[in-house]
């Protein structure tokens, strides 16, 4: 009798036990499930955002979409234009853009281990970075830097007697091309040179995708530069080099994931919503992990971090009293700005930056845009876009890049 009341109890207290584990084991799940939810962006707000992408991502002005397929005219298919921004702000309101500081440790320490184990760039393009671009900078001495890499050499040579410049005659000295074409331009062509040599890419999406956000990047650069130059903004080459490697993370991401490719053609706001569904992190803050490892300035890595935070919030007033922060404003909203052109460039069809349209509350990359303009003193940015010789300037740099990457 003694031993069937044992054995009762001990019955019973294997089933307490089970029970314990298994409830233990569902509020765990719970609780996980309640972090990623904090973490990830609500998964209802994509499907909404997908059902609207009739036009959000074309130029109105441009009707053919990047494999030409005609675009239905937007009159025909969308709502109007209030209910189309109070749509994009519901957007907005349901999505938090991951930063540093909300990841674990961990995970953290998982896409250090993901930036190591990608090639690293040679030390040259860490020399050409760091040069002091002055309105005369040392041409004797970045043509000996370009000059130790042939096949950069031979790029820039390239470059130079390109259809682009249209020169009367060839240029084949390093030293001369490197006057003619500037700091600028030559260190976008080192960076490119790196990046081409560190992700090659085998899966045809990818790199088209990856010649894409080249071309993106390279044109963003350049429009930064001249808009600097417009404003009269310190620190000209700077903001360029910010801005062109704004990308670094989506070539990471591409080299680490070849479906990413296909997401590629999107704008800004859906690729980073689906990377952080998919990695628990999004270009900026993959690029700025990166960029740390390649010892890259702190103010490239800080700008890569902070690369597409005016896509989530309205800009704030600065202080006149406050030049640095006025300063910092300025250079962010002109990186930004310049790389949704850039994007408008690469993935969407657009052909003349005099028509490119920034004012669009139908877009969740652009809908806070007009604030960070306005806070920046930037009100006349798109009237600038008009004038006559900085369109053609920069209409020849898209069919040039276009054409040097093969690519419609």
């Amino acid at each position: 009798m003694n031993i069937i009341i044992i054995v009762i109890i001990a019955v019973l207290l294997i089933a307490v036990l089970l029970i314990s584990f298994f409830f233990s084991q569902t509020v765990r799940e719970k609780e996980k499930a309640m972090v990623l939810d904090q973490l990830v962006p609500k998964k209802s707000s994509l499907p909404v955002f997908r059902a609207s992408l009739v036009s959000k991502h074309t130029n109105p002005s441009n009707k053919t979409s990047q494999n030409n397929k005609t675009i239905p005219d937007p009159s025909q298919t969308e709502p109007s234009q209030g209910e189309q921004r109070i749509e994009c702000e519901n957007i907005l309101t349901d999505f938090r853009l991951l930063t540093l500081d909300d990841l674990a440790p961990e995970k953290i320490s998982e896409f250090r281990d993901m930036a190591l184990e990608s090639p690293r760039p040679p030390s040259l393009l860490n020399e050409i970075i760091n040069q002091t671009p002055m309105n005369t900078f040392d041409a004797k001495e970045l043509a000996n830097l370009v000059g130790t890499d042939p096949l950069l050499a031979a790029k820039v040579l390239q470059m130079v007697n390109s259809s682009y410049f249209g020169l009367s005659q060839q240029v084949t000295s390093v030293h001369k091309a490197v006057v003619y074409l500037g700091y600028n331009m030559v260190k976008d062509i080192a960076v490119q040179h790196t990046l081409e040599n560190l992700f090659k890419p085998d899966n045809q999406t990818v790199r088209e995708a990856s010649l894409r956000f080249w071309v993106a990047s390279f044109v963003a650069s350049a429009l930064s530069f001249r808009m600097a130059q417009h404003y009269e903004m310190v620190a000209v080459s700077n903001i360029s080099t910010r801005t062109l490697f704004s990308y670094l993370g989506n070539f990471l991401i591409l080299s680490q994931d070849s479906d990413h490719g296909e997401v590629s053609a999107r704008g800004v706001f859906e690729r980073t919503l689906l990377e952080q569904e998919r990695l628990q992190a999004n270009a900026a803050i993959l690029g700025a992990i990166l960029a740390e490892e390649w010892n890259l300035p702190q103010i490239i890595v800080n700008g890569i971090r902070e690369s597409i935070l005016p896509m989530v919030s309205e800009a704030q007033p600065i202080q006149k009293n406050d030049p640095v922060a006025l300063a910092h404003l300025r250079e962010q909203t002109l990186c930004y700005v310049s790389c949704r052109i850039g994007d408008q460039v690469a993935f969407q069809g657009l052909r003349d930056i005099a028509n490119t349209h920034l004012d669009r509350p139908d877009v969740p990359e652009l809908f806070y845009l007009p604030s960070y303009l306005k806070a920046a003193g930037f009100e006349d940015y798109s009237d600038s876009l008009k004038d006559p010789k900085l369109a053609i300037e920069i209409n020849k740099l898209i069919v040039g890049m276009l054409a040097k990457n093969k690519l419609q």
